[in-house]
Protein backbone atom coordinates (compact mmCIF):
# COMPACT_ATOMS: atom_id res chain seq x y z
CA UNK A 1 0.00 0.00 0.00
CA UNK A 2 1.51 3.33 -1.06
CA UNK A 3 0.38 6.91 -0.76
CA UNK A 4 0.24 8.90 -4.00
CA UNK A 5 1.35 12.51 -4.26
CA UNK A 6 -2.21 13.69 -3.70
CA UNK A 7 -2.93 11.36 -0.78
CA UNK A 8 -4.70 8.41 -2.42
CA UNK A 9 -3.85 4.85 -1.40
CA UNK A 10 -2.84 2.51 -4.22
CA UNK A 11 -1.60 -1.07 -4.44
CA UNK A 12 1.87 -0.81 -5.89
CA UNK A 13 4.76 -3.00 -4.74
CA UNK A 14 7.60 -0.75 -5.84
CA UNK A 15 8.24 2.86 -4.90
CA UNK A 16 8.64 3.61 -8.62
CA UNK A 17 6.20 2.85 -11.41
CA UNK A 18 8.62 1.65 -14.13
CA UNK A 19 8.99 -2.06 -13.28
CA UNK A 20 5.32 -2.97 -12.92
CA UNK A 21 3.48 -0.35 -14.97
CA UNK A 22 3.84 1.76 -18.08
CA UNK A 23 4.27 4.83 -15.87
CA UNK A 24 7.43 6.62 -14.80
CA UNK A 25 8.56 8.15 -11.54
CA UNK A 26 7.87 7.69 -7.85
CA UNK A 27 4.35 6.71 -6.77
CA UNK A 28 4.63 9.30 -3.99
CA UNK A 29 5.25 12.06 -6.55
CA UNK A 30 2.34 11.23 -8.87
CA UNK A 31 -1.31 12.20 -8.50
CA UNK A 32 -3.84 9.39 -8.58
CA UNK A 33 -5.09 10.56 -12.00
CA UNK A 34 -1.64 9.93 -13.53
CA UNK A 35 -1.34 6.52 -11.90
CA UNK A 36 -4.82 5.63 -13.19
CA UNK A 37 -3.50 6.06 -16.74
CA UNK A 38 -0.80 3.41 -16.18
CA UNK A 39 -1.13 -0.10 -17.53
CA UNK A 40 -0.20 -2.43 -14.67
CA UNK A 41 -0.88 -5.70 -16.45
CA UNK A 42 1.21 -5.83 -19.63
CA UNK A 43 4.49 -6.57 -17.83
CA UNK A 44 2.92 -9.76 -16.45
CA UNK A 45 1.45 -11.01 -19.70
CA UNK A 46 -0.47 -9.81 -22.76
CA UNK A 47 -3.74 -11.22 -21.41
CA UNK A 48 -3.47 -8.72 -18.52
CA UNK A 49 -2.91 -5.65 -20.71
CA UNK A 50 -5.04 -2.71 -19.68
CA UNK A 51 -5.25 -3.61 -15.99
CA UNK A 52 -4.97 -0.51 -13.86
CA UNK A 53 -3.37 0.15 -10.49
CA UNK A 54 -6.11 -0.47 -7.92
CA UNK A 55 -6.87 1.77 -4.98
CA UNK A 56 -7.23 0.39 -1.48
CA UNK A 57 -11.00 0.92 -1.60
CA UNK A 58 -11.29 -1.03 -4.86
CA UNK A 59 -9.16 -3.92 -3.58
CA UNK A 60 -11.07 -4.15 -0.30
CA UNK A 61 -14.42 -4.04 -2.09
CA UNK A 62 -13.39 -6.88 -4.40
CA UNK A 63 -11.93 -8.93 -1.52
CA UNK A 64 -15.20 -8.49 0.37
CA UNK A 65 -17.23 -9.63 -2.64
CA UNK A 66 -15.00 -12.71 -2.98
CA UNK A 67 -15.00 -13.37 0.78
CA UNK A 68 -11.20 -13.12 0.95
CA UNK A 69 -9.16 -11.97 3.93
CA UNK A 70 -6.66 -9.19 3.22
CA UNK A 71 -3.14 -8.47 4.43
CA UNK A 72 -2.46 -4.79 3.71
CA UNK A 73 1.28 -4.16 3.66
CA UNK A 74 2.17 -0.54 4.30
CA UNK A 75 5.10 0.53 2.15
CA UNK A 76 6.31 4.10 2.12
CA UNK A 77 9.08 6.38 1.02
CA UNK A 78 11.32 7.64 3.83
CA UNK A 79 9.36 9.85 6.20
CA UNK A 80 5.95 8.91 4.78
CA UNK A 81 5.22 5.81 6.88
CA UNK A 82 3.10 7.62 9.51
CA UNK A 83 1.07 9.48 6.86
CA UNK A 84 0.51 6.29 4.89
CA UNK A 85 -0.59 4.42 8.02
CA UNK A 86 -2.92 7.27 9.02
CA UNK A 87 -4.51 7.18 5.56
CA UNK A 88 -4.96 3.39 5.83
CA UNK A 89 -6.59 3.80 9.27
CA UNK A 90 -8.94 6.46 7.89
CA UNK A 91 -9.91 4.28 4.93
CA UNK A 92 -10.55 1.23 7.11
CA UNK A 93 -12.71 3.28 9.50
CA UNK A 94 -14.66 4.74 6.56
CA UNK A 95 -15.31 1.24 5.17
CA UNK A 96 -16.14 -0.32 8.54
CA UNK A 97 -18.97 -2.81 8.25
CA UNK A 98 -18.16 -3.51 4.59
CA UNK A 99 -14.66 -4.91 5.13
CA UNK A 100 -13.34 -8.42 4.76
CA UNK A 101 -11.06 -9.71 7.51
CA UNK A 102 -8.07 -7.36 7.52
CA UNK A 103 -4.53 -7.48 8.88
CA UNK A 104 -2.18 -4.53 8.35
CA UNK A 105 1.50 -5.41 8.21
CA UNK A 106 4.73 -3.53 7.61
CA UNK A 107 8.49 -3.63 7.94
CA UNK A 108 8.13 0.01 9.02
CA UNK A 109 7.65 0.23 12.79
CA UNK A 110 6.63 3.94 12.59
CA UNK A 111 3.71 2.87 10.37
CA UNK A 112 2.61 0.20 12.85
CA UNK A 113 2.97 2.63 15.77
CA UNK A 114 0.77 5.18 13.98
CA UNK A 115 -1.81 2.51 13.27
CA UNK A 116 -1.64 1.38 16.93
CA UNK A 117 -2.31 4.95 18.08
CA UNK A 118 -5.00 5.83 15.55
CA UNK A 119 -6.81 2.53 15.13
CA UNK A 120 -5.91 0.10 17.93
CA UNK A 121 -8.74 -2.23 16.90
CA UNK A 122 -7.05 -3.07 13.60
CA UNK A 123 -4.78 -6.13 13.87
CA UNK A 124 -1.15 -5.46 13.00
CA UNK A 125 1.73 -7.69 11.94
CA UNK A 126 5.41 -6.84 12.09
CA UNK A 127 7.37 -7.95 9.02
CA UNK A 128 11.01 -8.92 9.51
CA UNK A 129 13.75 -10.06 7.16
CA UNK A 130 15.60 -11.73 10.03
CA UNK A 131 14.29 -12.27 13.54
CA UNK A 132 16.60 -10.03 15.60
CA UNK A 133 17.42 -10.17 19.28
CA UNK A 134 14.73 -8.19 21.01
CA UNK A 135 12.10 -9.01 18.40
CA UNK A 136 9.51 -9.18 21.19
CA UNK A 137 10.19 -5.56 22.17
CA UNK A 138 9.84 -4.49 18.54
CA UNK A 139 6.52 -6.30 18.23
CA UNK A 140 5.26 -5.01 21.58
CA UNK A 141 6.19 -1.43 20.70
CA UNK A 142 3.82 -1.54 17.74
CA UNK A 143 1.31 -3.77 19.54
CA UNK A 144 1.68 -6.28 16.70
CA UNK A 145 -0.37 -9.46 17.01
CA UNK A 146 2.19 -11.43 15.07
CA UNK A 147 5.47 -11.34 13.27
CA UNK A 148 6.10 -12.52 9.75
CA UNK A 149 9.63 -13.38 8.69
CA UNK A 150 10.32 -12.92 5.01
CA UNK A 151 13.23 -15.28 4.21
CA UNK A 152 15.55 -14.79 1.26
CA UNK A 153 18.15 -17.14 -0.22
CA UNK A 154 20.98 -15.44 1.66
CA UNK A 155 19.34 -15.54 5.06
CA UNK A 156 20.17 -18.99 6.39
CA UNK A 157 22.90 -19.26 9.00
CA UNK A 158 24.51 -22.54 9.91
CA UNK A 159 21.73 -24.47 8.20
CA UNK A 160 19.07 -22.87 10.42
CA UNK A 161 16.30 -20.77 8.94
CA UNK A 162 16.27 -17.08 9.89
CA UNK A 163 12.79 -17.53 11.36
CA UNK A 164 14.21 -19.16 14.46
CA UNK A 165 10.79 -19.16 16.11
CA UNK A 166 9.36 -21.26 13.31
CA UNK A 167 10.35 -23.95 10.85
CA UNK A 168 11.77 -23.66 7.37
CA UNK A 169 8.56 -23.54 5.37
CA UNK A 170 7.80 -23.07 1.67
CA UNK A 171 5.35 -20.29 2.56
CA UNK A 172 5.56 -17.30 4.85
CA UNK A 173 3.50 -17.81 8.01
CA UNK A 174 2.47 -15.18 10.50
CA UNK A 175 3.60 -16.25 13.95
CA UNK A 176 1.14 -15.09 16.62
CA UNK A 177 2.71 -13.49 19.66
Amino acid sequence: MRLTGDGALVLCHDSRLERTTTGRGRVAAQPLAAIRRCDAGSWFGPEFAGEGVPTLDEALTLAGELDLAVNIEIKADPGRAPATAAAVATALRRLRGRLPTVLVSSFLTPALATLRDQAPEIPRGLLLRVVPRGWGRLAAKSAARGIHCWPTRSMTRGGRPPCSIGASLPFFPMFPI
